[in-house]
């Protein structure tokens, strides 16, 4: 939806004009898969796709929420001890919990995230936040005050809402824009992405996500596992900074095959960010995206996060003319990859992507040109 058409949603559903239009965007990963959780380096970009909150202020301390996606309202009154219902306005609910703002609010919501993986929860909650700041005058301004906002949300989903994430979701939706992400101690760094010529395109397999929930758990009792075998002082949430990739021979001869893939990723993963920053930041696009591609065959090969559908996605846009790299996105096992493609090439890339893999797996794909979004665009 437009602004304009979102201004007009909401008059329809509240009776008046908005005071104030805002987006909060969807976010990829481009580089550092399933390293978070090992105290790793993430890169991750806010996005052109997400959500568009249409709101006023309003008398009473009531705050009302209607989703475009779910088609429906919902009412928070104020003071009322808040509980999970296993319900979207558990989003909502958590947030004014969280920041404990009384200020009232009619907010439509206009989620156009139609794809797994660009996390929309991320992109609804940092939203519902900035509104009601907005309409309590105190809106972010500053990095650290959008760092300080990302980690409520994700207090909000931890404890509230009760899913285990990290912070890059929140914090990249909540800063903007392309950032290093250091998931240690939560430092982070704004990136000069030097992308002007390329296209990021999310790349959606069509498969949901069926295994990603109980794979990640297995992941994580595997990461344990390493640190009991090598009886050497380490964590599983440091094993990204324990050792160093010249290490890696030595520590992998004291672990099984399978613990070995999983060390070999999670070690060689944190140095390709490291050197996958260093090209972003000089330009070296073309190494950067065949970094991208070293990045899916280590999460195919040793990591086992893959599926046969990403598989055949990013073989497909590999073949096409003007793709420098394409990995699989998010948690795995289903959903979206991405494909770093240059501009003059994305019309010809897409028909043959979904040519392809259609031809492979008897699948639909569809394919997402965006860009990077930052808190200077149009409309933030």
């Amino acid at each position: 939806m437009t602004v304009n058409e979102v201004a007009a949603a909401f008059a329809q559903q509240f009776g008046q004009d908005p005071e104030q239009i805002l987006f909060s965007p969807g976010r990829v990963n481009l580089i550092g898969e399933h390293i978070d959780y090992c105290g790793g380096t993430v890169l991750p970009m806010a996005i052109d796709i997400g959500s568009t909150f249409a709101f006023t202020g309003a008398a009473s301390s009531r705050v009302r929420v209607f989703s475009s996606r779910f088609g429906e309202i919902q009412t928070f009154e104020p003071g009322g001890r808040a509980r999970p219902s296993h319900h979207w306005r558990d989003y909502v609910a958590g947030v004014i919990a969280e920041l404990g703002v009384g200020a009232g609010a009619d907010i439509y919501v206009a989620d156009n995230i139609a794809v797994g993986g660009l996390s929309s929860s991320a992109s609804f909650t940092v939203g519902i936040a900035r509104v009601l700041m907005t309409l309590a005058g105190k809106p972010p301004r500053s990095d650290q005050q959008f760092m300080t906002l990302a980690q409520h949300c994700r207090r909000v989903e931890n404890e509230f809402v009760g899913v285990p994430c990290g912070l890059m979701d929140q914090a990249s939706v909540a800063l903007g824009g392309i950032i290093s992400l250091d998931c240690r101690d939560f430092a982070f760094k704004r990136i000069d992405s030097n992308l002007d010529d390329y296209a990021v395109v999310v790349m959606d397999t069509g498969k949901p996500r069926t295994l990603a929930a109980s794979k990640y758990a297995e992941r994580v009792r595997e990461l344990a596992g390493i640190c009991s075998s090598l009886d050497v002082p380490c964590s599983p949430t440091t094993l990204c900074r324990d050792f160093a990739l010249a290490e890696l021979d030595t520590m992998t001869r004291r672990l099984d095959e399978t613990q070995a893939a999983r060390l070999r990723h999670i070690v060689s993963e944190q140095a390709r960010v490291e050197r996958a920053l260093g090209m972003l930041v000089s330009g070296d696009i073309e190494a950067f995206g065949v970094t991208m591609t070293e990045s899916h065959e280590s999460l195919r090969r040793d990591y086992e996060v893959s599926c046969a559908e990403l598989d055949a996605m990013v073989a497909a846009s590999l073949e096409c003319p003007g793709v420098l790299g394409a990995r699989m996105t998010g948690a795995g096992f289903g959903g979206c990859a991405i494909a770093l493609v240059e501009q003059a090439a994305l019309a010809e890339h897409e028909l043959r992507v979904m040519r392809r893999y259609t031809e492979i797996t008897g699948m639909n794909a569809k394919l997402y040109p965006v860009s990077p979004w930052g808190y200077d665009s149009p409309d933030a």
